[in-house]
């Protein structure tokens, strides 16, 4: 036992676990930075990008629908802008219940845009028209700038919020009654017996089938960026740990310069 003591010369061993320890602890507060400092670039970046899309889409939509009551989406518009820009001030590693809030405020604007109908508008259509229109694209932008800030399990909970909230506006709007019912008469007697073609085309008709098809393969996208994501993740903490194990080398060489001196030489003969 005595031996055994001696061997494993416990002074020298504890300061050695003791640096391991704070190398490592070194190593990942390291990590760290490099995550928040890579966090608030994407947040920035990310935040561009929507004032980009914003800019584009305002510009779009009085050419799509050149009417007065576009208006109103275009200060809609300017609701997501303030949101991101709210984003970019509460942003920080981690889990932050302001970034979360904010987030579902974006997804849960959209859902509104998408599924009420424009208060200003002279149409007086039923309320499934909205789903007519195609507007569940738009959640692909924000799923799309989620990535360039946020982490993989925040990925997935946009999509998981949309995926509820798109199904949420869909029992509503089932519940909706039928503000053209005359229309809906005249297009059914017109088709006639083909129920298939008149749920595609009915201003009345959700068609639930393209709203599932929307939700699966929303969520089929959102998980393969997210794992997009955990693996950028890690190539980033990989890198940062390399980037401090070289840092700590140059110390240490540079600490000693005459290190080269003292390393022992082999003769050739």
């Amino acid at each position: 036992m005595t031996m055994l003591v001696e061997r494993l010369d416990l002074p020298a061993v504890l300061p050695r676990a003791r640096s391991r320890r704070d190398t490592e602890t070194d190593t990942v507060q390291f990590a760290q930075a490099a995550l928040a400092a890579a966090k608030q670039e994407g947040l920035r970046l990310a935040v561009r990008a929507r004032y980009v899309a914003l800019a584009v889409i305002a510009c779009l939509l009085p050419i799509i629908n050149p009417a007065w009551d576009q208006l109103y989406y275009v200060v809609l518009l300017g609701l997501f802008a303030l949101i991101g820009w709210a984003q970019v001030r509460v942003g920080r590693v981690g889990v932050s219940r302001p970034e979360l809030a904010l987030l579902f405020c974006d997804l849960l604007l959209l859902t509104f845009i998408a599924v009420v109908p424009n208060p200003f508008s002279s149409a007086h259509w039923p309320v499934a028209m909205q789903y007519h229109l195609g507007n569940f694209i738009y959640f692909f932008v924000l799923l799309a700038g989620a990535t360039l800030a946020y982490s993989w399990r925040t990925v997935i909970t946009v999509g998981t919020w949309t995926s509820a909230l798109w199904i949420i506006g869909i029992v509503w709007v089932w519940w909706q009654p039928d503000r053209a019912p005359e229309l809906t008469a005249r297009i059914a007697a017109a088709i006639g017996g083909d129920q298939r073609l008149f749920q595609l085309i009915s201003p009345n008709s959700i068609v639930f089938g393209d709203r599932i098809q929307e939700i699966v393969v929303f969520m089929i996208v959102a998980v393969i960026l997210a794992v997009a994501v955990r693996r950028g993740n890690d190539l980033l903490i990989r890198h940062a740990a390399v980037e401090r194990e070289r840092g700590n080398l140059a110390r240490y060489f540079s600490y000693h310069p005459t290190w080269w001196r003292n390393c022992p030489r082999t003769t050739n003969h």
